[in-house]
């Protein structure tokens, strides 16, 4: 016999102690994903970097934000010399 989930059971605890449905969790973690991905378009990532960037997308709204703006002015920057000489 199928039982039904309950509402408590498809929630999940959320980084604050909120409860938060699952489904809630995991479109805003596509969301996420998508913002940090954007900034890195064209760039080669390997499985460790997308691990990485999915750990990222289910922090919290601020913290997502704030390493978006940190890998697109990153991007924009001009490029480092491969040989900085320290005085």
């Amino acid at each position: 016999m199928l039982r039904r989930r309950s509402l408590l059971e498809s929630m999940t605890p959320d980084h604050d102690g909120q409860l938060i449905a699952a489904e809630a969790r995991s479109r805003r973690c596509r969301t996420n994903l998508a913002l940090l991905r954007a900034p890195l378009a064209g760039l080669d990532l390997d499985t460790r970097d997308q691990a990485t960037l999915t750990w990222l997308a289910d922090r919290d709204p601020d913290a997502v934000n704030a390493v978006r703006a940190l890998l697109e002015r990153a991007r924009a920057a001009p490029p480092i010399p491969d040989r900085v000489v320290a005085d």
